[in-house]
Order: C-alpha cells, then structure tokens, then sequence
C-alpha cells in the first residue's frame, strides 16, 4: 500500500465539519475513478499531547490518503493536473479551503 500524509490548516471562517464533507466527496470520486483505495477521517492534531513530538510541525489538521502502490497514486496526480479533468476541479475546491499544506508519502514495507 502506498500512503501520501497531508497535513495542513484551514483558511479563516472555514468550519472543519464542512471542510471534511467535501473532503469525503473528493475522496469517494477519487475511489470511483480508481485513483485511490480511500483516505482516513480528517484529525485534528492534539500538540499538548506527550505523545506529539514534532516541535516544528505547525498545522493542525490531518489526513492519510491510500493508494494500492506508487503506480494509482501517479495516476491520480496526472489525472488532478488535467484541468479539464472533473476531478481537478473537485481537489481545487477541496484544497481551495486550505492553506499552508505540506505532503509526505510512503509506502508499506512488504512482511
């Protein structure tokens, strides 16, 4: 399984209930298209927590998206930078409510 980590804010008066439905109709028709297996609920990060150590992550919202490997998650790029794809047109206004957005991916180590 390949895993892409998003982590990120919310622009000013965008209510995160709101932020998360769209958030899931992007990611079913990223699951419709083929283009992902699914994503986790949108977190909110707990910093006071003891369990929380990294000093310089500042965003407070998180998301873990699943792709079955590198190949889908590559498609699903391409397909979101066509900008007449509909789904480019779903992520802008998914993204559209966020800012200072930071991206991490990896995959599974095979057991």
């Amino acid at each position: 399984m390949f895993r892409m980590l998003s982590v990120f804010d919310l622009k000013p008066g965008v209510a995160p209930a709101d932020f998360a439905a769209r958030y899931d109709r992007f990611v079913a028709a990223m699951v419709e298209l083929g283009l992902a297996q699914g994503a986790d609920p949108i977190g909110r990060r707990n910093p006071a927590s003891i369990l929380d150590t990294m000093e310089t992550l500042e965003q407070q919202y998180f998301t873990v998206m699943h792709f079955t490997d590198h190949a889908q998650s590559e498609r699903a790029v391409a397909m979101i930078q066509n900008p007449t794809a509909e789904i480019d047109q779903l992520h802008r206004q998914t993204w559209g409510l966020a800012t200072n957005m930071a991206f991490l991916a990896w995959e599974d180590l095979a057991t």
